[in-house]
């Protein structure tokens, strides 16, 4: 999916496109100019297939450290 990033008006169409728009276009160059003019970005959708990653994933829970105190004794 190509998604738009940064607002503009299509040279070719004359639509506006805004942030968070898909663009359309059965043109690779167009979109390649796009990308490197900072307008567009080429975001992958996540799938079904792949977990989502949580932030129990993300850091594995360890057991906290025991430690021995003496008690001093008066």
């Amino acid at each position: 999916m190509i998604k738009v990033i940064q607002a503009f008006i299509d040279r070719d169409t004359l639509e506006r496109f805004n942030p968070g728009d898909k663009y359309p276009s059965d043109n690779p160059e167009r979109v390649n100019q796009l990308i490197e003019r900072g307008y567009l970005t080429a975001a992958k959708e996540p799938t079904k297939a792949e977990p989502k990653e949580t932030k129990e994933t993300k850091t594995a829970k360890k057991p906290a450290a025991k430690t021995t105190r003496s008690k001093k004794k008066e």
